[in-house]
């Protein structure tokens, strides 16, 4: 096997504490995976944010001067690395990231590399649908059919991204996102004292609807007494959902942990997970999830869910509907037949996610 150098551009590798996104974090299980197959790997970050310890070269965008930062000036400077690097293959991630690259490109392009942009959300048609974006519409069209290939994990992120963009169907790889499971399971060894019937992992905002959640777990209590749900995140609505838990006589039910590093061993210690996202780009937590065997209750929302699951390998019920997914809780918990088998599926199912797999077929690009 050839030996390739790869080059992984993203905003920071925040992931010790709520800088962590998901994608900073399968950005380093994808560089690891590469590494173990042979291949080099560095790192380029806008922000010089590393929150653990990592065996790869990094290169920093950044300048402590506000007016030396910024999509150009950070184009000019990937692009000097990148003609200085020469790697076979750079992958930017997300949106702002990719039309840096593109931008970099355009700019000073560096021979025989493969330019990929990795795009992970499908809202871009939500935020730049109006005709009056039109010209901007066509802009980023532009950016990113400079480059060779654009990666998403779903099909639903590449139609929103043709709606949207007017994007051509061959720049398109459809490579679902990957989860290191062998890291999982040393974390999720930690110690744990918070057990859940049902556990959700997600940011507290609109779009990850534990809202409604909450409400379909009061008629779930109303069946189970005993019942438990675990809620692992933090943000915006924090207060409106807590107001939620009190109105409805749940405080002492409903655990928010907040924010954590390790949600993996929260994981391990619950039942049932249960995702009430109204969107998602992909939905990690549910490959996640589903390797720890965990029976998945997910609304079908635009994204990855409706993909991963399939109403095979877990129970979809329509997004914001209460009264629905309260059932399918109230069904998974009583018939533990099901739960079983849904405890197999996900586990099979969670096997067509491993990192080693995302590596190789990156790797492939090149000789397409």
């Amino acid at each position: 096997m050839l030996k390739h150098t790869v080059c992984l551009y993203v905003n920071h590798l925040g992931r010790a504490s709520q800088n962590a996104t998901a994608i900073t974090i399968m950005s380093i299980d994808i560089a690891n995976a590469l590494k173990k197959l042979g291949h080099e790997v560095f790192f380029v970050l806008n922000k010089p944010i590393i929150e653990e310890d990592i065996d790869f070269k990094v290169y920093h965008l950044h300048k402590e001067n506000t007016f030396l930062n910024g999509e150009l000036p950070y184009a000019i400077r990937l692009s000097n690395i990148l003609k200085a690097k020469k790697p076979d293959i750079v992958m930017s991630f997300m949106k702002a990231q990719t039309i840096v690259l593109s931008l970099s490109r355009l700019i000073n392009p560096s021979k025989n590399t493969i330019y990929v942009g990795n795009i992970q959300n499908n809202d871009a048609y939500y935020a730049y649908g109006k005709n009056v974006y039109i010209p901007y519409r066509y802009l980023i069209k532009f950016l990113y059919e400079s480059l060779d290939y654009i990666v998403v994990p779903s099909e639903a992120i590449k139609e929103d991204l043709q709606k949207t963009f007017f994007i051509k169907e061959d720049k398109f790889k459809i490579i679902p996102n990957c989860i290191d499971f062998e890291k999982l399971d040393k974390l999720s060894e930690e110690d744990c004292n918070v057990k859940g019937d049902f556990i959700n992992i997600g940011r507290l905002i609109d779009q990850k609807g534990q809202i409604y959640l909450v409400e379909a777990f009061k008629k779930v209590k109303d069946r189970f007494k005993d019942a438990k749900l675990v809620i692992i995140g933090e943000g915006e609505l924090r207060n409106t959902i807590e107001n939620k838990i009190k109105e409805l006589g749940l405080e002492n039910d409903i655990i928010l942990t907040g924010y954590q590093t390790n949600p993996y061993k929260y994981l391990k210690n619950s039942k049932i997970f249960v995702l009430s996202s109204i969107f998602e780009g992909f939905g990690n937590v549910i490959i996640e999830a589903m390797h720890f065997g965990l029976p998945v209750i997910s609304y079908e929302c635009p994204g990855g869910p409706k993909e991963i699951i399939k109403n095979e390998f877990g129970v979809l019920v329509p997004p914001k509907d209460v009264d629905a997914l309260a059932n399918a809780m109230i069904e998974m918990l009583e018939n533990k037949e099901k739960q079983k088998h849904y405890s197999i599926m996900s586990k099979k199912r969670a096997l067509d996610y491993d990192c080693k797999s995302y590596a190789k077929t990156l790797i492939s690009l090149k000789s397409l």
